[in-house]
């Protein structure tokens, strides 16, 4: 339904940067959802959500260096007849 990317830099003591990019329903108002955040912190969560006809976010991380990544993505279906979701948990460790 979509394709979620996340990006790294090694600028500003590591960066991760997460975008979540419509393909089934692209181009058509629906609502979407992309956070990450530090894996086993529970502050500083960055999240971008709404009704969007392309992408979600992006959200920035930065400081990651030596840390994993966590974080959240979904999207419902134009009619929010459906609902389609996935959870990361510990990737991008550095």
């Amino acid at each position: 339904m979509s394709t979620a990317y996340l990006y790294y830099s090694s600028a500003n003591g590591g960066t991760n940067c997460a975008v979540l990019v419509a393909k089934k329903w692209a181009g058509t108002r629906h609502f979407m959802h992309i956070s990450i955040q530090l894996s086993g912190v529970s502050s500083g969560l960055k999240e971008d959500e709404g009704r969007f006809t392309s992408y979600a976010g992006p959200v920035t991380l930065t400081h990651t260096n030596g840390h994993c990544i966590s974080g959240t993505m979904w999207e419902n279906s134009p009619d929010d007849n459906h609902q389609a979701g996935a959870a990361i948990n510990k990737v991008a460790c550095g």
